[in-house]
């Protein structure tokens, strides 16, 4: 493997447990997962290969909610800390200062990191629901009874059109992403999955609504938009769906 890469869906469970230990309160960075591949003679991740330890993904049948994860990741990484620049939107409204406060962004750090913590407990329910936990005797005895749960799973996915030589980067990703599995309603930790994914969405509209209408318009030029503006500029480009329960 001539670089590192950094694991994008495929990320180790143990990284993502390590990360939620290593959270520092008050951070203003984004919350990572960092998992990445680069030992050229094992098939573990860096952490796990340096720990002489296996790699545990996240169980198959949550690849579609590590997808949704992954996404909900990246786009507040995007939003909040990469994409504001004074040069004007669209719309021709130009952002003189950075739009979201040091605090806003703790804020929102803190939301990726409780949504992964929310995700770690879901798969942990999962497991356990499949018996998918204990030692390599216990587990290869219901991994054939995990695999025929697969199996019908993915025969129930909706069909995925074929691919097309002019599909764009995002059509690509959406059409990989519909092929895989996700909790269902009746599945232990979906619930907990599920709302943890309204109560980021919730939180983070709320932060940003707010402190938008805390802003002192003798002050900061970006007060002339309102928070509900800025929240609906903000949350438009939320990718994953939100399920009613």
């Amino acid at each position: 493997m001539q670089a590192p890469i950094r694991m994008g869906i495929l990320w180790c469970m143990h990284c993502l447990r390590t990360a939620l230990a290593e959270w520092e309160e008050d951070q203003t960075r984004p919350f990572e997962i960092k998992c990445v591949m680069d030992a050229k003679a094992s098939v573990s991740c860096r952490q796990c290969s340096g720990r002489a330890s296996t790699c545990i993904p996240a169980a198959t049948a949550m690849l579609g909610d590590c997808q949704d994860l992954s996404d909900l990741l990246a786009w507040a990484h995007k939003t909040f800390w990469l994409d504001w620049v004074d040069e004007g939107d669209s719309d021709g409204v130009a952002f003189y200062d950075w739009p979201y406060s040091t605090e806003t962004r703790r804020v929102v750090a803190e939301k990726m990191m409780e949504l992964c913590k929310s995700f770690d407990a879901s798969e942990q329910a999962h497991r356990k629901e499949h018996e998918l936990t204990g030692n390599k005797a216990q587990v290869k005895q219901t991994r054939a009874d995990y695999n025929a749960f697969l199996v019908g799973r993915r025969s129930a996915l909706p069909p995925v059109a074929a691919p097309n030589f002019f599909n764009t980067r995002e059509q690509r990703v959406a059409r990989f992403s519909k092929g895989l599995v996700r909790l269902l309603p009746g599945d232990e930790g979906y619930v907990l999955w599920t709302l943890a994914k309204r109560v980021f969405f919730e939180g983070i509209s709320a932060e940003v609504r707010e402190a938008q209408d805390g802003l002192d318009s003798d002050v900061d030029d970006n007060a002339s938009l309102g928070g509900d503006e800025m929240e609906e500029r903000t949350m438009m480009d939320f990718p994953v769906p939100l399920e009613e329960i």
